[in-house]
């Protein structure tokens, strides 16, 4: 059993624990949502802290601060996405949930007919919402 394999395989289920009720709390209050959306924005690509290292390099008394950081940066650009994303290799929460969640959709559509019939046709969508709990 690889390293990935293992990983997956163990934290699996604390992995979609998180991710659902981190859906639920985001889908429940909008101003959380707000807040997390823009926590990710702010990060993203790290554009933030690199335009910030870069401020930072252009004023001498803040130099060494800021060569520390673009150094920083670096290695953890190296250390994260080229080695450690490529050895654990793990798939994201989301897909994983949702690929969980879909097979039993598939396997259970049957006994979801009998008591929804028409609805699966006219409004997959919100029946998969109410089913799971869950955001598409």
């Amino acid at each position: 059993m690889s390293i990935s394999e293992w990983i997956n395989e163990t934290f699996f289920g604390m992995d979609a624990s998180i991710f659902r009720f981190t859906n639920e709390m985001l889908n429940e209050n909008p101003f959380i949502f707000k807040i997390a959306r823009f926590i990710s924005y702010f990060g993203d690509h790290g554009i933030f802290f690199i335009a910030l290292a870069v401020v930072l390099l252009a004023f001498r008394k803040t130099r060494k601060v800021g060569i520390l950081l673009a150094c920083g940066l670096a290695f953890n650009h190296v250390l994260n996405n080229m080695i450690i994303k490529n050895l654990v290799a793990r798939a994201r929460p989301y897909d994983e949930v949702m690929e969980f969640e879909e097979d039993l959709l598939i396997k259970g559509l049957t006994a979801v007919e009998k008591e929804y019939g028409e609805e699966i046709k006219e409004k997959p969508k919100s029946l998969i919402k109410k089913l799971f709990k869950i955001s598409l």
